[in-house]
């Protein structure tokens, strides 16, 4: 049995965010073969936008979602440049 941690991490638009944070992830295991289906909460901290004075706030604008077994970066080939995001506008 293969098992491994799925990721989920968002990214926006905004100048001032960081260029992508964790916002949920599920532990996983396949048979050979196998396939499954999940379902994993983004709450809305996942939209907030710490400002320099500490303050939360959830902004609106346009957010990638990513899935995948590690943090997206170009060297592991799982960035934000990919076609692997899906986009939310809020």
């Amino acid at each position: 049995m293969w098992r491994g941690d799925l990721l989920f991490y968002i990214s926006s638009d905004a100048n001032d965010a960081p260029k992508c944070s964790l916002c949920g992830f599920e532990r996983i295991g396949l048979e050979a073969g196998e396939s499954k289906k999940i379902t994993v909460p983004i709450g809305d901290s996942a939209f907030e936008i710490v400002d320099e004075n500490g303050i939360r706030a959830i902004r609106s604008g346009k957010f990638k979602l990513y899935a995948g077994f590690c943090m997206p970066s170009e060297h592991s080939g799982f960035n934000f440049s990919g076609e692997a995001a899906i986009i939310i506008e809020r």
